[in-house]
């Protein structure tokens, strides 16, 4: 189950960096990846996004937050663990300010738990080794 899991994961990333906002997106289709009662927490380190958002409606409210405050939004995938409904990835996130024209970059980490093949919690460290840690194993 785990790199089933894990694939499964990889489809926010794919989505993410074609620049697909999650407020576009329909319930049907976010139900695909997203259980219905899904949690994000964010972090403070962009100004303007931290949190906890909860449901579709959460991840469409950080979504939009994210994509107000940035453009041209990356994730390069360095490395993940995985075990039972863990999913943890590595990232450097990058971007550009939409405001200001900086460019951002920055090491985070995601950790995903996912219920029934779908992405229930999502949370989001500032220190990508607490992801990879939370889960225990490394692939």
């Amino acid at each position: 189950m785990s790199q089933e899991n894990v694939e499964i994961v990889r489809r926010v990333y794919e989505l993410l960096n074609r620049g697909v906002r999650p407020d576009a997106l329909s319930d049907e289709w976010l139900a695909t990846i997203f259980d219905p009662a899904v949690e994000l927490q964010q972090l403070a380190d962009i100004p303007g996004t931290a949190g906890t958002f909860r449901g579709y409606e959460g991840l469409r409210h950080s979504g939009r937050e994210l994509f107000e405050a940035l453009e041209d939004i990356r994730f390069e995938l360095l490395e993940h663990a995985a075990g039972g409904e863990l999913v943890a990835f590595a990232v450097r996130a990058s971007g550009r300010g939409r405001e200001s024209g900086v460019p951002a970059e920055m090491q985070i980490g995601h950790l995903f738990e996912l219920r029934a093949g779908r992405v229930a919690r999502w949370v989001v460290y500032a220190n990508p080794e607490e992801a990879l840690e939370a889960v225990g194993t490394r692939e």
